[in-house]
């Protein structure tokens, strides 16, 4: 894990959402960081988190949070994203659905759950998967 002071100083919030929404690889370290950042709250700065991901608007970025915010247990990351409707949340056969399964965030499948094309995929998922 990159420190934390080399990707946040000297940046402004508006540096900060320029890398995010960049190309990568320097959006991925960010995000990873944002997660850990959430799921540790380290900096108990979750409101300024949420905000930050509030502005990320770019696929693989989100598509990345979201991923990580199934295996964190990052509601609120992941409400963020959904509300978003900029990504498909049935990405890579169901994948966020089985993170949140796996890591037991049953706040997050239900959240998962509300979207018709997750839904749709749900053959895909082997019985029993509950």
């Amino acid at each position: 894990m990159p420190r934390l002071n080399k990707i946040f100083k000297p940046k402004n919030l508006d540096e900060i959402i320029e890398t995010l929404n960049g190309d990568p690889p320097s959006y991925f370290t960010m995000v990873n960081v944002l997660i850990r950042l959430m799921r540790d709250d380290i900096i108990g700065e979750k409101k300024l988190l949420l905000d930050i991901i509030e502005k990320i608007d770019t696929k693989p970025a989100l598509e990345h949070l979201l991923i990580n915010s199934c295996i964190y247990n990052s509601v609120e990351a992941a409400e963020i994203i959904l509300d978003k409707d900029l990504i498909d949340p049935s990405i890579n056969n169901n994948r966020p659905l089985k993170l949140a399964r796996q890591h037991q965030s049953f706040k997050i499948i239900q959240l998962l759950l509300r979207d018709e094309r997750v839904r749709k995929g749900w053959p895909v998922i082997e019985e029993g998967w509950l």
